[in-house]
């Protein structure tokens, strides 16, 4: 089925033509993942470049102790791959759907041909890689000169900003998955968590956490 590029959920789409987005979509395909299925693998050269246009996608890293260092979340107007434009033969990261997942997969020759000719879209699109690189640099950067409280309150903040500000991406997320992004155990996670709703900071509700003193909360990220 022929998709306008106008329907994708992204605004950089508004700067190709239908006629650039008919170009790269000679051989792009539809793809649907399911909750748990990976899109990526570390170590494993992208071959094309994906664009998540429905669902949520948890970007992490494997370690050599078969540990996991959770690094961020994507959701639909993200792209995975786009390195491989430039040439690069190894992925750092794994990708694993956090939901069910539509994705549109496009040829990375057909794509970097459209960046080298429309010079705004690669540009915008630029910006919005090193964006959200700054935003990931300085959250690690900050995680690791703190104490475990203020490890969990710079990870929930993380977690709550950006991108993600306008939902609840904790329903999505284990116990487990929050303690691999702010670097602790999964036990004293759970415990400060606790600790955090006794204070008044948030509020837990099953799996979801509702920021309720973010002021307080920002406080233990800064001196924790």
């Amino acid at each position: 089925m022929k998709t306008n590029f106008s329907e994708l959920p992204i605004s950089c789409f508004s700067l190709i033509t239908q006629e650039e987005w008919d170009a790269i979509s000679v051989d792009r395909k539809i793809i649907s993942y399911k909750k748990g299925e990976l899109l990526g693998k570390k170590g494993i050269a992208p071959n094309q470049v994906i664009f998540i246009t429905e669902g949520f996608v948890l970007k992490y890293i494997e370690t050599e102790k078969n540990r996991s260092v959770n690094v961020d979340i994507l959701r639909e107007g993200d792209f995975i791959g786009l390195q491989s434009i430039l040439g690069v033969t190894n992925c750092n990261y794994t990708y694993k759907a956090l939901t069910n997942l539509s994705a549109c997969a496009i040829n990375t020759s057909l794509f970097k041909t459209l960046l080298e000719t429309n010079s705004t879209l690669a540009l915008k699109l630029l910006k919005r890689a090193t964006e959200d690189e700054n935003a990931l640099m300085e959250f690690h950067a900050h995680l690791t000169y703190k104490q475990i409280t203020g490890k969990l309150a710079l990870t929930l903040l993380f977690l709550t900003e950006h991108r993600l500000k306008e939902i609840n991406i904790f329903r999505l997320l284990s116990r487990k998955d929050i303690a691999d992004f702010a670097g602790i155990s999964h036990i004293n996670t759970t415990k400060i968590l606790k600790e955090f709703e006794r204070e008044g900071l948030i509020k837990l509700i099953e799996k979801d956490i509702y920021i309720v003193n973010r002021e307080q909360l920002e406080h233990y990220a800064q001196v924790g």
